[in-house]
């Protein structure tokens, strides 16, 4: 048993909750930004470039994610503190909001909001691991798929209904003070010193890889920004676009080159990317987000454009895929618990959703009855809620202790990379091709893709608890 799992039950509780509440109030943030952040530009007139806060906060996230990794298999005492930090710069990016004069101050507000993304996926479901054996962590983690559907279902109603009521100043005033106190929580966790946290730390004997850190952000700097603003602010082909392109590049052989040099001392070990099961999770991280694109975002497109649906009728769509989570997240965390393996879930989550792309492919078109839609949609939460509670669990029980930090921090990077690419992939055929005849053919790129992921999963292997537990 390690100096976290020996921890006081009340210090593990406040841990878990903080993580909840954390998790809580990163869903209130995206289930409100799409209405909220257009309000505020409005209101400060800038419309021209408020698309720059959800960019600069995926930059961030995408920068800080192998970093905080890098800095907490060095030292896992760290994981606190680093939890807080990433918690009070979420809340004083939303606090901001409320007291902005001009747009400039949301949008860097942004780059905070990266800081509590990197604190929720890479350090908060780490630390859950750490508290908890590998059935009873993937249990705690699986009420975050649970959480996600509450999100999700409850995004819409503050959306509207506060918003309209008391307006978006009061909903952020609640955002803000739900992040605040997952961060006072936090203060009151699990507490280990670095002697006592010495025994897990991944030590390579090196100095800080400065080179790795500079490549790294220049690669995942410049293609966050590459992608989050190719449809809006620097449109792909246009000068600005091919200039991140070509960072893109250069950051990227660049770090290729120096994971090659240095191997385990990089900022991202190489030990790390040979590693089947964070290989497999990686790859399926990605193609998951890339294939949910296409149905999660453009469905409701559809209804809207092709149906000629209202938005209601359109929300209610994304709405739908959500229900399932409610009650199957649990039952999937408990699966990947006992099995000491996604691959079940896996294997369950693929077949629904290759026949739900299957099922669309077949019967879409402009004469489609909406009730058709939302029972797929309905359906396609089975496999949604798997998606969610996949990413969040079996890092932290396919992965050994000393790959666990740095490998979990790939995959999250690779999930938000996952749903940009297939965002800009799939808006660009539908702009060619109609949305209709775009769409159909979008659910076949997305259906070969969970095709892929379905194979590789197969590739999982069991780690032993001596081994994960380390």
């Amino acid at each position: 048993m390690n100096c976290f799992e020996s921890a006081p039950s009340r210090q593990k509780k406040f841990t878990l909750a903080a993580v909840y509440f954390l998790v809580l109030g990163s869903l209130l943030i995206s289930s409100t930004d799409t209405v909220i952040l257009p309000i505020i530009a409005q209101e400060l007139n800038g419309m021209d470039y408020f698309a720059l806060t959800k960019a600069f906060s995926s930059v961030t996230a995408a920068v800080t994610m192998p970093l905080f990794a890098y800095l907490m298999s060095k030292d896992p005492s760290r994981k606190r503190n680093l939890f807080i930090f990433g918690a009070i710069c979420g809340a004083l990016n939303i606090f901001t909001r409320t007291i902005a004069t001009h747009m400039f101050v949301v949008v860097g507000g942004g780059i905070l909001n990266g800081f509590l993304s990197t604190a929720v996926y890479v350090v908060g479901y780490t630390m859950v691991r750490d508290i908890y054996d590998a059935k009873s962590a993937a249990k705690y983690l699986g009420y975050v798929g649970t959480i996600n559907s509450l999100g999700v279902l409850a995004g819409p109603l503050i959306s509207g209904v506060l918003i309209d009521n008391m307006g978006w100043r009061f909903v952020s005033h609640i955002i803000w003070i739900t992040i605040l106190i997952s961060a006072i929580l936090m203060v009151n966790g699990v507490k280990v010193t670095k002697e006592e946290a010495k025994p897990l730390a991944v030590e390579t004997g090196t100095s800080f890889d400065f080179s790795g850190a500079v490549f790294q952000t220049l690669f995942l700097g410049a293609l966050t920004l590459f992608l989050a603003l190719g449809s809006s602010l620097a449109p792909f082909g246009g000068r600005t676009s091919n200039i991140f392109l070509a960072l893109t590049i250069v950051g990227f052989i660049g770090l290729i080159v120096v994971i090659r040099k240095k191997g385990d001392a990089c900022i991202i070990p190489a030990g790390v990317m040979k590693d089947r099961n964070a290989l497999v999770l990686t790859i399926d991280s990605f193609l998951m987000n890339f294939s949910l694109m296409a149905v999660y975002f453009f469905i409701p497109t559809f209804i809207l454009y092709v149906l000629q649906g209202s938005a209601t009728q359109s929300s209610l769509a994304t709405t739908l895929i959500s229900v399932a989570g409610l009650f199957m997240a649990p039952v999937y965390a408990n699966m990947i618990g006992k099995d000491g393996s996604a691959k079940r879930t896996l294997t369950i989550g693929m077949i629904i959703r290759i026949a739900v792309l299957v099922a669309f492919i077949i019967v879409l078109g402009p004469k489609t009855k909406l009730m058709v839609i939302y029972v797929l949609m309905f359906v396609a939460g089975f496999y949604q809620s798997q998606h969610a509670v996949t990413m969040s669990v079996a890092p932290q029980i396919q992965l050994t202790a000393d790959k666990r930090m740095q490998g979990n921090a790939m995959i999250q990077v690779t999930m938000a990379l996952g749903s940009s690419i297939g965002t800009a992939i799939y808006s660009m055929i539908i702009a060619a091709r109609g949305v209709a005849t775009g769409l159909r053919i979008s659910f076949v790129i997305a259906a070969v893709a969970a095709v892929i992921v379905l194979i590789v999963s197969q590739f999982l292997t069991k780690v032993q608890e001596e081994d994960a537990a380390a």
